[in-house]
């Protein structure tokens, strides 16, 4: 007998503790306080290891945070698997007001998940540059977090977020932990006005790179290579030689023919690249065209050519 009523009491528990973490979700404030007079534990966590205060943050419920941090439910507790803390749930879910509220009251702002990410990460991440803004601003982010949101900016072409982490502090000619320099992200993304922004604030336009086989590519290689005709145009008025090689000894010419960029092709010509420039191999534009199935493309250099001649 008593172990079937201690069965009907874990049954019971487990339900209510179900029902505290759904009203805290659901913003459901007399719901949380008559379960918590009753005996449910604030701290009281889900299988994922999320208690009452990750689901109050995420959707801006202050009034249950409140509540909660009253009755001894962390502000930093983690997630089993991925680490997360209610200021990363918050800061996922744009909630500023939350965010604010736990850094106030003494939660991390500089917590990092199971990837490294720290609530302000997770604000760029999704949408809400300037939740990731504040938070920054609220602590002392390290250089390193500082430049991963910066290239966070760049990825998602937000111009305003990357001059406001350059002025922040932000090396823009530290390669961090996405293995790319920043102007070399945003010459391959095709963000121009962010290229400007960099170079500015003394980004080095002649850094190299080695780009799936080709050593020594250049911005403008790169930019020829993924088809960023605005992005390289920027790149030519701004001085970079047209007969700029890789290591390998491949002009942007080359690598336009390579990569079937007939219209980078063209504006490569205008600035005056050389049509039968031959790379180390021996190999010129028409011939790199073919050699990568892009016949139209070199039946019309052989054209262009000819019309020159």
């Amino acid at each position: 007998m008593e172990l079937l009523s201690s069965a009907l009491l874990g049954v019971a528990q487990d339900i209510m503790k179900k029902q505290f973490l759904e009203a805290a979700m659901q913003g459901q404030t007399m719901v949380v306080r008559s379960l918590l007079s009753n005996g449910v534990d604030a701290k009281c966590k889900n299988d994922e290891g999320e208690n009452a205060m990750h689901f109050a943050a995420k959707d801006g419920h202050i009034e249950i945070m409140i509540v909660l941090l009253s009755h001894g439910c962390p502000l930093n507790a983690e997630t089993d698997l991925c680490k997360t803390t209610p200021m990363h749930y918050a800061a996922f879910g744009g909630q500023f007001n939350s965010v604010k509220w736990l850094i106030e009251n003494g939660a991390n702002p500089l917590a990092e998940d199971w990837e490294g990410d720290t609530p302000a990460h997770e604000a760029y991440f999704n949408g809400h540059p300037e939740l990731g803004m504040f938070i920054f601003r609220s602590c002392k982010h390290t250089a390193s977090t500082i430049h991963d949101a910066m290239m966070w900016g760049i990825r998602t072409d937000n111009s305003n977020t990357v001059q406001n982490f350059l002025m922040t502090g932000a090396d823009p000619n530290s390669v961090g932990n996405f293995k790319l320099l920043p102007v070399q992200e945003a010459t391959i993304l095709g963000r121009t006005t962010i290229m400007k922004i960099l170079l500015e604030r003394g980004a080095n336009m002649n850094v190299t790179r080695s780009s799936s086989g080709y050593s020594g590519c250049h911005l403008l290689h790169l930019s020829v290579r993924c088809g960023n005709n605005e992005t390289t145009k920027f790149l030519l008025e701004a001085g970079a030689s047209v007969n700029l090689k890789t290591s390998d000894g491949h002009n942007a010419i080359h690598l336009a023919a390579m990569n079937g960029r007939s219209s980078g092709l063209d504006l490569l010509v205008e600035w005056g690249a050389d049509l039968e420039a031959a790379n180390k191999e021996g190999d010129t534009p028409a011939s790199l065209a073919g050699k990568n199935g892009c016949n139209g493309l070199k039946t019309k250099i052989i054209a262009m050519i000819n019309t020159i001649i």
